[in-house]
């Protein structure tokens, strides 16, 4: 396959290939695009100066093509990169990119200084591609053009305002989130991407955001529309009183867990002496943390599989200048571990793989399976192995705090009461379920 630019032999089997392309775009045939006489007559169309089409030909055939034209009604340094469209034989192949470049190498030789360019919400993979050579959107048409979602790029010279960038967000995101949310993740991601106070936006709606500013809106953007977690796009969630660095290693804290912690802060808020705490799959270490951080006489140690987790956990200590203890340990392998102490606290995997078709994309595609599963057979495998910890290894009157998943607490409180030596107690969620149990040993 190679580029070049049209010649008049080629239209009637480029008028052919880019009219296929329309209608797998799903594009009507009548009232659109479609009925353009120009896809008839594209080397005529483009034969004026400033002007050129290029095709991708192979074996004889076109497989689709782009051009470079004044932007009709525009100003004369703009230009307008059209009729982009490739048969499904030529995507995939770097075709694309080649030909952007080649176009914007003919726009900057025949000196325009800006690139404008129409697509369609759907056309996510094509946006991707105009935003990775540097295109960024903007919240208007330009020139005598429709009123599709535009894309502008310049040479690195086009700036986008801050009210810009929040249209952007609203315009491209309307397909998957309200307006509010689309506001909260902007504002989110001004304040915690781009330095820049959300009060800005009604202050100085026309601020100039500068070259990495605007790449990191698009960036946001491209992950917002692939359902990114917002806590996974910023690196960063606060939980209670602290603030903790969060990546896809690790599961988003939720607001039940928060609850969990307030539980057991308010059963040892008279502590007067310190006192031995282990946390059984830290992740973040969300709860070893908030617990050290609102009860300094907790001794806590927080225990995970992996050392990039653990490395993750002492960063999100040094973060907030606390001192805790980490620990790389199976929780499936806690008879080898010896380890003596009052306060059990944990949040293992709970989901069967059977409640995936209940579960969000943003969670499924994101989070970690390792933290969120257990085999469909054994829904309480974690607790299991933790309560014959806890026999062994917890001292008379010590509490096991757990997170549950309330599908399970039936089973659960059989299991648990299978040990003669516990007590249990339950604790509906802010959402009304039993999410929580506290087990006092005997």
């Amino acid at each position: 396959m190679n580029i070049r630019a049209i010649q008049l032999s080629d239209d009637k089997k480029l008028a052919v290939a880019l009219r296929s392309v329309l209608i797998e775009m799903g594009v009507p045939k009548k009232g659109t695009a479609y009925e353009d006489k120009e896809l008839d007559c594209m080397f005529a169309t483009y034969e004026h100066p400033r002007s050129i089409y290029y095709v991708v030909v192979s074996d004889g055939e076109i497989l689709g093509g782009a051009g470079i034209a004044p932007l009709r009604n525009g100003e004369i340094t703009v230009c307008e990169l059209q009729k982009m469209y490739f048969l499904p034989e030529a995507r995939g192949k770097g075709l694309g990119q080649q030909m952007i470049q080649k176009c914007i190498d003919f726009a900057k030789a025949n000196h325009f200084k800006q690139c404008y360019i129409e697509t369609m919400p759907n056309m996510r993979d094509a946006q991707k591609l105009y935003l990775k050579n540097g295109f960024h959107y903007i919240n208007h048409s330009m020139g005598a053009t429709g009123a599709y979602f535009m894309s502008c790029m310049d040479d690195k010279n086009v700036v986008m305002r801050l009210i810009e960038a929040r249209d952007a967000y609203r315009n491209r995101l309307a397909n998957v989130f309200s307006t509010n949310e689309i506001d909260f993740y902007f504002k989110s991601v001004l304040r915690g991407c781009l330095d820049i106070d959300p009060l800005d936006l009604a202050l100085k709606p026309n601020l100039e955001l500068l070259p990495f500013q605007q790449d990191m809106i698009n960036d946001t953007l491209e992950a917002f529309l692939e359902e990114k977690p917002l806590q996974y796009i910023l690196g960063e969630i606060h939980f209670r009183n602290i603030a903790l660095h969060v990546n896809p290693l690790v599961l988003i804290p939720r607001p039940e867990t928060e609850e969990l912690v307030e539980w057991i802060i308010e059963d040892y808020k008279d502590l007067s002496r310190e006192i031995s705490v282990v946390d059984f799959g830290t992740g973040s270490g969300c709860i070893a943390l908030s617990l050290k951080k609102e009860q300094p006489f907790f001794s806590v140690c927080a225990v995970d599989l992996d050392k990039p987790i653990l490395d993750l956990v002492q960063e999100n200590a040094q973060k907030n200048k606390l001192q805790i203890a980490t620990l790389q340990f199976d929780i499936i392998e806690l008879d080898q571990l010896d380890l003596e102490v009052e306060l059990i606290v944990s949040n293992p995997p709970y989901i069967c793989p059977s409640e995936k078709k209940e579960m969000k994309k943003n969670v499924l595609e994101y989070e970690p399976h390792q933290a969120l599963f257990v085999p469909e057979n054994d829904p309480l495998l974690f607790y299991r192995h933790i309560l014959n910890f806890a026999s062994r290894q917890l001292k008379p009157k010590g509490k096991i705090y757990f997170e549950i998943n309330p599908r399970y607490v039936v089973d659960l409180e059989y299991l648990i009461l299978s040990f003669s030596d516990y007590r249990v107690t339950k604790r509906l969620d802010i959402f009304g379920k039993t999410r929580m149990l506290r087990i006092e040993k005997q």
